[in-house]
């Protein structure tokens, strides 16, 4: 018999688009699923209408809000399936995407399936051939996850993404990696923490050209919030990849892929919150690399060219601060 595989939604205020995504399960040609749907306390009325699809293999399941990392959390327990396939509550699946990942797992111990990510919008034809794509050079087969994970991360250059959905995952391999940390609850990149634990604990990663999945570009209230409880969040994370990391390797290369990773929070947020830009660089001290890496736009570039890069910071706060004070 084909192996149970489990896909969990959390949702929270989804109710404009989950029945879309959960169809995008529904019709998929393989067979042996459980839909697990967590109600991450939801205001709207995303209950209503899960509860208006009829299928038995929709689970549903509610919780106070809490967050995507508890909610996933608690899919993951209530999960029976041999292999976890994790969904956002606004995106979709292409309908071979289970069977065609299964496929390839099902003879190969301990390896993480991955696929082309497409972007679109609204109502938007699924089938186009010109939907844009994320990152997919970042995308190969590799018998060393280690070397995958560098990549993404930016040791060659450009740091990449991999959505998620992307993935289709052993549960072996995430009880071996650990459930979504609760403590990055606010944190606007927890996926990268949680599938950095994966990919390591992962025997190699194959890739998979027949399927897709399918991303809804929308403005995330999380990913898109300066807020600083979402900022020492970032920070976090960045702090556990970098202890990850290091623990299994220890290179200057590394040490200056890592700091390019604090290098970019501070110019994402050091302008609004300058206790964490000075975290960052403390970091940045500790991996004592040579130089700060460039990062930014032609403008700043000029900037921090000619009064360095804490002084470009520094003065782009004071500029923002008097922005602020005109306005009020």
């Amino acid at each position: 018999m084909s192996p149970l595989v489990s896909i969990i939604i959390p949702c929270f205020n989804g109710a404009k688009h989950i029945e879309c995504s959960i169809n995008s399960c529904i019709n998929q040609t393989y067979a042996n699923l459980e839909i697990i749907v967590v109600d991450d306390g939801s205001i709207d009325s995303s209950k209503k209408v899960i509860h208006s699809i009829i299928d038995k293999r929709i689970k549903y399941f509610y919780q106070e809000n809490s967050g995507s990392p508890v909610a996933k959390n608690y899919g993951l327990k209530e999960a029976k399936g041999r292999y976890i396939q994790f969904l956002d509550c606004d995106d979709h699946l292409s309908s071979n995407k289970i069977s065609s990942q299964v496929g390839i797992l099902e003879n190969s111990n301990n390896s993480i399936a991955v696929c082309r990510t497409k972007i679109f919008s609204n109502d938007e034809d699924l089938t186009k051939d010109n939907l844009p794509e994320i990152d997919t050079h970042y995308l190969t087969y590799s018998e060393v996850p280690k070397e995958f994970l560098l990549n993404l991360m930016g040791i060659n250059g450009r740091i990449g993404m991999v959505q998620p959905n992307a993935f289709l995952i052993p549960r072996k391999v995430i009880d071996k990696s650990g459930f979504w940390s609760e403590t990055l609850n606010r944190s606007p990149d927890d996926d990268s923490e949680f599938m950095c634990r994966v990919l390591l604990n992962s025997e190699r990663i194959i890739y998979d050209s027949d399927s897709i999945s399918f991303y809804r570009k929308s403005i995330n209230e999380l990913s898109s919030s300066k807020k600083e409880i979402n900022a020492f969040g970032a920070l976090h994370t960045i702090d556990l990849k970098r202890q990850y990391i290091l623990s299994i390797e220890d290179s200057s290369e590394i040490r200056y892929m890592l700091a390019k990773h604090y290098t970019n929070f501070i110019y994402s947020y050091g302008v609004y919150y300058p206790h964490l830009m000075f975290k960052a660089l403390e970091r940045i001290e500790m991996l004592q690399v040579s130089k700060i890496p460039p990062i930014g736009g032609t403008k700043f570039t000029v900037l921090r060219n000619i009064i360095g890069f804490k002084n470009s910071i520094r003065l782009i706060f004071l500029i923002n601060c008097l922005n602020n004070l005109t306005k009020t």
